[in-house]
């Protein structure tokens, strides 16, 4: 253990934003689906509803609709990697519980990473006290778990703490994947309901009224949804080729959904004015972006007006609350964008860009994607700042291995140079 510095170093006070992460996704004219609806009320019954398809199936758009038009009280977390570290984990369902429960989750843990801590044993006991304290009904949706790349031991201590659900607690569990084998004594018990891909793809009816008003004969639109699998990404992506181009592209329909997908991404990409597409390239460097972040990094001040059409035309473009509204892409069109990003900009501009997205970041408060966005960019000065600025931070909630991981990331000459680098690590 390195000696500790004689006295701390000085904190930056950064506000607290509210949070994306913690936010449902705000739906605009989306596409009611009492048929899905209806599965959802049948499998509340059990404690857990696991919602699994490919991307682009409509799982969260579903779900979001569902809490929404049944007026139900919730917490919305949308997990991402950072959940990997247990104490990150556990510090965003203290804040979530927080804004749903009040001054009753206050009282609740804080993982400390010590080498005694049992972590399924923590898991149980921090579960039962966060379902306690939560109003009755209630109901918690884990959006994108997938992303939670969590170990086996991380897995196995989740699962047992959702065997804490009690009466008037419903689950959701978002993803692109089925339960993990950690979870079959869940499955087993009948804990757990399934709503997949099967059941998530759209009925002729329901197909027909996504595609809306593009005057399509009865045989065009069972071809359509025939070749189309009633897949939503698809179904989206033709409406809005058809409303631009009026015709439908036979020979597209015979091959996969990914090929469908990239070529009507194609297809809106490439019928932007050039300055759109750049906005479009720029706003996909970050994983969320507000209005004025958008303005900022793409120079466009007509950004705000474009993410909005994209949000409000279904385009893959989810809105989100928080102290200023943010817009998120869907995973696969921000994939598509950035592709492009890569064979159309400069390299140098690209570094610039991502550089000029990570300070915007981190002055809204997403300090883990700012950094890896440093990261990306080789920027290790600027990681160095960020990360003694939030160190003591992070050390007080116990997220020492998301402290210890992201010093690890830095050239082993500047960790060894620096006396606070040192410290933290060794205390972390």
């Amino acid at each position: 253990m390195v000696a500790r510095p004689a006295a701390l170093a000085p904190s930056v006070a950064v506000r607290s934003p509210a949070l994306a992460k913690l936010t449902r996704p705000k739906l605009y004219d989306a596409l009611p689906r009492p048929r899905l609806f209806s599965l959802l009320d049948e499998a509340a019954t059990r404690p857990i509803i696991w919602v699994s398809a490919p991307p682009g199936s409509g799982k969260s758009t579903l779900v979001a609709n569902y809490l929404e038009v049944r007026d139900l009280r919730h917490i919305w977390y949308q997990a991402d990697i950072g959940d990997t570290d247990p104490a990150t984990f556990v510090h965003y369902m203290r804040t979530a519980a927080l804004g749903i429960a009040g001054r009753a989750a206050a009282a609740l843990p804080v993982y400390s990473p010590e080498p005694h801590q049992n972590l399924a044993r923590f898991a149980r006991s921090f579960f039962r006290d966060f379902f306690s304290v939560l109003p009755h009904p209630c109901t918690v949706v884990f959006d994108n778990f997938q992303e939670m790349r969590v170990r086996a031991e991380g897995r196995a201590a989740f699962a047992q703490g959702l065997e804490e659900i009690p009466e008037g607690i419903s689950l959701i569990v978002v993803s692109r994947t089925d339960p993990p084998p950690e979870f079959a004594r869940l499955v087993a018990s009948r804990r757990i309901a399934r709503i997949d891909a099967a059941e998530l793809r759209c009925t002729p009816q329901e197909a027909e009224a996504i595609l809306g008003s593009q005057h399509l004969d009865r045989e065009d639109l069972q071809r359509i949804q025939r070749q189309s699998d009633g897949w939503v990404a698809a179904l989206v992506l033709m409406r809005e080729h058809l409303s631009r181009r009026g015709a439908a592209l036979d020979e597209l329909l015979d091959e996969g959904k990914d090929a469908i997908f990239q070529y009507f991404a194609g297809e809106i990409f490439s019928g932007a004015k050039t300055e759109n597409q750049r906005t479009l390239m720029l706003t996909a460097i970050p994983p969320s972006i507000t209005p004025s972040e958008a303005v900022a990094l793409s120079g466009n001040e007509e950004a705000p007006r474009l993410l909005e059409y994209l949000f409000r035309r279904h385009l893959f473009t989810d809105r989100r609350r928080g102290e200023e509204t943010s817009y998120h892409y869907h995973a696969l069109f921000r994939e598509f964008l950035l592709q492009e990003l890569r064979k159309r900009l400069p390299s140098a501009e690209q570094r610039k860009s991502r550089v000029h997205a990570a300070e915007l970041l981190a002055k809204r408060g997403q300090v883990s994607d700012a950094l890896g966005l440093f990261r990306d960019a080789g920027e290790w000065e600027a990681m160095r700042s960020l990360i003694r600025t939030h160190a003591l931070e992070w050390a007080r909630q116990g997220r020492a291995p998301t402290l210890s991981d992201w010093i690890e990331a830095l050239p082993s000459s500047m960790r060894e140079s620096d006396p606070w680098l040192e410290y933290w690590f060794g205390r972390a």
